[in-house]
């Protein structure tokens, strides 16, 4: 098999990684959302939509420094 051969078989993976955003405001997995996104629309009805992932680490850190009191 030739490099380019090897190269056309690899899978194309788009990972698309948001924070604080429910999957729920997409319509991909709620039909009824408000919000308009065509193009994430068009990628999960061309491909795969997971909806589960599992998390190893901590969830209860902030995002941003706190403020001082």
């Amino acid at each position: 098999m030739s490099t380019s051969q090897a190269i056309n078989q690899r899978p194309n993976i788009l990972l698309i990684v948001v924070d604080d955003q429910s999957p729920f405001e997409l319509k991909a997995y709620n039909p009824d959302s408000p919000l308009e996104t065509p193009n994430l629309d068009r990628l999960a009805a061309e491909g795969i939509v997971l909806d589960a992932a599992y998390h190893m680490g901590s969830f209860a850190e902030p995002s941003a420094p706190l403020p001082a009191i």
